[in-house]
């Protein structure tokens, strides 16, 4: 049977049809393997780029810290930006939960800094309060003839030139020679009585060889100075006496442990007030090392709201525990931190009849914002000028009253006027860029940061006592950084504690305006005939102001 023509015709279309449609759609998926393949390609692109300006970004920064200055001040408008980038009217509404934001102009941006001088005139030395030594050069007999007259020159004038000159310290022995009295010859014939020797000078420790002026030295020079103990064990050899290591650090122990009722003392006057500034820096603690043979312990620098006293606090950790547990539980009042996660924790686990209040640091907020500048200079600029001139309402008002600075309710005023309005206008500009910044750049992490601790920022202009920064305790964690890079580590708790201790005497003489050696040549002496209940009076401070009105009673000699 023969199949009609136009059904084969019919038959070969319907095949070759079929066969298109098949290859159609081979040809679709094959595009839409290749689109899916393209579109995941692109996003890895994407994301290497994004990863590439973050290592860029962080590279910059790392040399900036490895090699820069290391002041956290913004370039002065370096962009051109200032003047034309902040917005008239504040961004955002503030919420019910703060302070209303009064409607004032806001201050202006401080003026830029003056060009060095060139040509700038030689620095000139005060040396008029220093001992002089009178040194007389004559000429020989024989010198003295005048080339002219032949006849004998006689001294007519005196040309005075002054040189500056130095003497190693001396080391010296000091002999004790105790008078013995008892009868005399003819009466203890007749007689016998006990015989009464003159008293000894009081002495920091009983037994130890060295005197109270060289354990000052050799703590200053450990503690202030930086100098380890197997330097000065050097100093001392060339000095012409050679004095283990082990018997200097038997000294520093021993000495410090005299000293420790003056450290509580001090905690005692901080815990005082109500409003403490607290930082940490990490050291590198020996003993009980993990297996890689170090161990990361803490030392946190407390101070209080007059700046003018330091403790410090040693640790093994960094748990909100360590803060608690120094500051005790009746303690209250305001913290002033730098956005630590256990200040936080500690604010919410605090009994409300003792409540903590966190207070954050602009400081670390501008640093933030000056890390970003690689990245985003345009809105890091921006950020900077608000913050800027927040710092600039601070820096009017210690210039107020004839630069001795606002008292604190007229401070809070002044904040409240002038530092608030620019506040809302950060919150809102940080607002609006974390919608174009991603949270794993440097910019999303300085944005992130401020709205985090926006809390905390902002609590400084309700009271005029708090700092708009953490600036005073990052000061008082230098001295340890400096000393961290000549002594390297601490040998174990014990010595991570007393380091603490001695820390905190140093670094309240220095804040005190005081002398450390001739505090602590005085105070290791003192500690042992003053009263107990008035070993307060030994803090820095408050010694200063009792020696400079004579109302120290004299040492006994």
């Amino acid at each position: 049977m023969r199949v009609p023509l136009a059904t084969a015709d019919d038959n070969c279309v319907a095949a070759a049809t079929k066969s298109l449609e098949q290859e159609n759609a081979e040809l679709r998926a094959t595009l839409a393997e290749r689109d899916a393949k393209l579109e995941e390609i692109t996003a890895l692109l994407e994301k290497l780029a994004r990863d590439n300006s973050l290592l860029r970004t962080e590279l910059l920064r790392l040399k900036r810290a490895r090699y820069g200055p290391k002041s956290d001040r913004f370039p002065d408008d370096e962009h051109g930006l200032f003047a034309e980038l902040f917005p008239e009217e504040p961004s955002t509404e503030p919420s019910s939960e703060v302070l209303e934001a009064p409607d004032v102009e806001l201050p202006e941006d401080p003026s830029p800094k003056k060009a060095r001088r060139k040509g700038r005139e030689k620095r000139q030395l005060d040396f008029q309060a220093l001992p002089r030594e009178h040194v007389r050069h004559e000429l020989p007999e024989e010198e003295r003839i005048c080339p002219v007259t032949g006849k004998l020159l006689v001294p007519v004038g005196l040309k005075v030139t002054e040189k500056l000159e130095h003497e190693p310290a001396r080391l010296y022995v000091q002999v004790h020679e105790q008078v013995e009295y008892g009868l005399s010859e003819e009466d203890r014939a007749e007689q016998t009585a006990p015989t009464k020797l003159s008293p000894l000078p009081p002495h920091p420790i009983d037994g130890l060889l060295a005197g109270p002026g060289l354990l000052a030295r050799v703590l200053v020079a450990k503690y202030v100075e930086h100098l380890p103990l197997h330097r000065q064990e050097a100093i001392f050899e060339r000095e012409g006496l050679q004095i283990p290591r082990q018997t200097l650090c038997e000294w520093v122990m021993r000495s410090i442990e005299l000293l420790l009722p003056i450290v509580s003392a001090l905690r005692r006057r901080l815990l005082e007030g109500d409003v403490l500034q607290n930082d940490d820096t990490r050291v590198l603690c020996l003993e009980n090392a993990t297996r890689g043979g170090r161990r990361w312990a803490y030392l946190w620098a407390w101070v209080g709201v007059d700046r003018q006293e330091v403790v410090y606090q040693f640790s093994l950790g960094r748990d909100h525990e360590v803060v608690k547990e120094w500051i005790g539980p009746q303690w209250s009042g305001h913290l002033v931190g730098d956005g630590y996660a256990g200040y936080r924790k500690l604010c919410r686990e605090r009994d409300p009849k003792h409540p903590i209040v966190e207070v954050g640091c602009w400081a670390h907020a501008r640093r933030k914002v000056r890390e970003a500048a690689e990245e985003a200079p345009k809105d890091a600029v921006q950020l900077a000028g608000l913050i800027r001139r927040l710092y600039a309402v601070e820096k009017t008002a210690r210039k107020a009253n004839e630069g001795n600075g606002l008292e604190a309710e007229e401070l809070r005023r002044l904040r409240r006027a002038e530092s608030l309005p620019v506040l809302w206008r950060i919150r809102g500009l940080v607002r609006k860029l974390r919608k174009v910044h991603a949270e794993e750049g440097a910019m999303g992490k300085a944005l992130t940061y401020i709205q985090n601790q926006w809390r905390s920022l902002r609590q400084y202009v309700k009271d005029g006592r708090l700092p708009i920064d953490n600036n005073a305790c990052e000061q008082a964690i230098r001295p340890v950084a400096v000393g961290r890079k000549n002594w390297l580590f601490t040998g174990s708790p014990r010595g991570g504690n007393m380091g603490a201790a001695i820390y905190s005497l140093m670094e309240s003489c220095k804040r005190a305006g005081v002398d450390p050696y001739e505090y602590l040549r005085d105070v290791l002496v003192r500690i042992r005939v003053h009263p107990e209940d008035r070993r307060a009076e030994l803090v820095p401070l408050l010694w200063k102001e009792l020696r400079q009105g004579g109302r120290l009673d004299p040492l006994p000699r």
